[in-house]
């Protein structure tokens, strides 16, 4: 109904030139034969024709702006995507791949698009995370993986002290309302266990992720008098064997997983 009001409004406006051609001439030079008339008519009708021209085309031209737009868009997601899947058969083929701490942000926020159905990943928390807090854009596509495709997000924080703990609270708030699942450790608590610290010799690492129960990845944090400072490389590893030795790790980590307390 609302397409064919808009349709009939730009008819009446596009008419209004011609009418007020056909009054004007009429009113000048009042016609004196059927003629006359009908020739004042004419000259309306071209008027109001030529509006008519005028405004479907300047309609049609932001229809094909927009459809330009979307096509641009869509054809961007394609790329992407066909990208993308190619990227990851050539990790399947290969069994892992490094990536450098340049390449990591782009190449983490494509890995959380290739999400379909479970990330469950660590946050190992450092002095500076809590102020500089989570990557904003990959939180988002987080949410939007769990809301609309259905994907389980888990992820544990790993921390020094209770103090750490503390001032991560809002950062872990803030993930619990995007729908991720959220627990925490203290360093203490796997330091401890045996098996913990058996797992973590041979993983090399607590700061991983498991994406769908096929890819694996660790990061390497570069340090700065003994403080981490930044991400050095990644590495991506998608040998069965391997991602199912830190899919166990996790959910052993997970059991002993502290929960938020509002």
């Amino acid at each position: 109904m609302r397409r064919y009001g808009g349709l009939i409004g730009r008819r009446i406006i596009a008419l209004a030139p011609g009418t007020f051609v056909t009054i004007g001439l009429n009113q000048i030079a009042p016609p004196t034969s059927v003629v006359e008339a009908l020739s004042q008519v004419s000259v309306g009708l071209v008027a109001s024709l030529l509006g008519i021209v005028v405004i479907d085309g300047v309609v049609i031209e932001e229809q094909l702006k927009g459809y330009r737009e979307d096509v641009r868009q869509i054809n961007s997601l394609l790329s992407s995507q066909l990208t993308w899947s190619a990227l990851s058969r050539t990790m399947l083929e290969l069994g892992s791949m490094e990536v450098s701490g340049e390449q990591f942000s782009r190449f983490y926020l494509n890995l959380l698009w290739s999400i379909e159905k479970s990330y469950l990943t660590t946050f190992v928390a450092t002095e500076t995370s809590a102020a500089e807090g989570h990557n904003r854009l990959a939180l988002e596509i987080q949410r939007v993986k769990i809301r609309v495709s259905g994907v389980n997000v888990k992820r544990l924080f790993v921390f020094v002290d209770d103090g750490q703990l503390q001032d991560h609270r809002q950062m872990m708030r803030l993930q619990s309302e995007a729908g991720i699942e959220v627990r925490y450790l203290l360093e203490t608590t796997i330091s401890n266990n045996r098996e913990f610290k058996e797992l973590l010799n041979r993983l090399g690492t607590i700061d991983f992720g498991v994406i769908d129960g096929k890819i694996a990845m660790n990061t390497t944090v570069g340090l700065s008098d003994g403080r981490p400072v930044e991400i050095t490389h990644s590495m991506i590893n998608c040998e069965a064997t391997r991602v199912g030795e830190y899919q166990f790790f996790f959910s052993l980590l997970w059991e002993q997983g502290g929960l938020l307390q509002v």
